[in-house]
């Protein structure tokens, strides 16, 4: 093998091993440009400030909604009986659901009406 042979190999090799290389380092790269926007993206201050508000918003309206139905329970446990006929049995509700209203079409009779109107 002649001297320009084998310095063509070395040089074709050696451009092959540049290439492969550049190949590689340009993934490694973007893997960890990647990988640090996701990082900072999970410790971004605003986003965890967010997530730990709608945490709390949240065990503070399930914590409300308990203690009111506890103490709406209490309170007709402790009431006299003829108050308890007065309020009816207790109504179970579905998130979501509308409770029955009643009518507000009747005017009350302690309600005057205006004659000139």
């Amino acid at each position: 093998m002649s001297r320009i042979t084998s310095l063509l190999l070395v040089g074709a090799g050696t451009a092959a091993g540049w290439i492969a290389h550049r190949a590689v380092e340009s993934g490694r790269r973007a893997v960890d440009q990647e990988a640090g926007r996701r990082l900072q993206e999970t410790l971004d201050p605003t986003r965890l400030g967010r997530s730990a508000g709608q945490a709390v918003g949240d065990a503070a309206a399930e914590a409300l909604a308990q203690s009111a139905q506890a103490f709406t329970e209490r309170l007709r446990a402790d009431a006299p009986p003829w108050v308890s006929q007065l309020i009816g049995p207790p109504r179970d509700t579905i998130e979501g659901e509308t409770l029955d209203t009643p009518d507000t079409t009747a005017t009350p009779s302690s309600v005057r009406k205006d004659p000139h109107a």
